[in-house]
């Protein structure tokens, strides 16, 4: 009775010792020592007891939302080459982790990849001075759009996308700033033919 009771005790401390934990803002996979992933369960932060995790193992996943920024080069409609930078926010999906752990060798090439591709397809569709002015919203819209039905293939949950910044092309730059140097220019050569008209006049009222 006593060699009974002992191995009780035994074993009771064992299950209460053997535990693993899953930190806040993470979600947990149970990965059995043979490298299997268990597909059935998704583990919330917290304590996890249970004699298996002498020998089974937490895989955690950051389950909170984040946010890439990353710089593309474009050709515009004009095809000009357009510098564009593009900021998604997004998240695991967090029922889905063990999923990602067994399919997938790393998301976040996967998100990048999805990002350049909507990237690609859209901006071709404005010219840099609209994406900056007056197109910049609609552009977003579209992005938001193709990004949003693509990342569930891969089990990430779409939260926002947004086009912080585009460079205007170097010819367009170069061009506005010719422009304007020439503008002032024209201006100046105005004024000063008001000028010499104004000392004309004025030579002519004093004969």
């Amino acid at each position: 009775m006593k060699k009974v009771l002992g191995l009780v005790v035994v074993l009771l401390a064992l299950s209460f010792g053997s535990c693993t934990t899953v930190d806040s803002g993470h979600a947990g996979v149970e990965v059995s020592w043979g490298g299997e992933t268990n597909m059935n369960a998704v583990y919330n932060e917290g304590m996890s007891t249970g004699i298996h995790w002498i020998w089974d193992d937490m895989v955690e996943y950051d389950v909170r939302e984040k946010t890439l920024v990353e710089r593309f080069e474009f050709n515009d409609k004009d095809n000009m080459v357009t510098k564009v930078e593009l900021a998604l926010d997004y998240r695991l999906d967090r029922n889905k982790v063990n999923f990602i752990h067994k399919e997938i060798s790393d998301i976040e090439i996967k998100i990048l990849k999805t990002l350049k591709s909507a990237g690609k397809e859209v901006v071709p569709q404005y010219s840099a001075i609209e994406l900056n002015i007056t197109k910049r919203n609609e552009a977003e819209a579209k992005l938001a759009r193709i990004i949003a039905d693509e990342l569930p293939e891969f089990y990430v949950t779409f939260a926002r996308l947004q086009m912080t910044d585009v460079d205007i092309p170097l010819e367009v730059s170069r061009l506005a700033t010719e422009t304007a140097v020439q503008l002032g220019r024209n201006e100046l050569a105005k004024k000063e033919r008001s000028r010499t008209n104004r000392i004309s006049k004025s030579s002519s009222c004093k004969i």
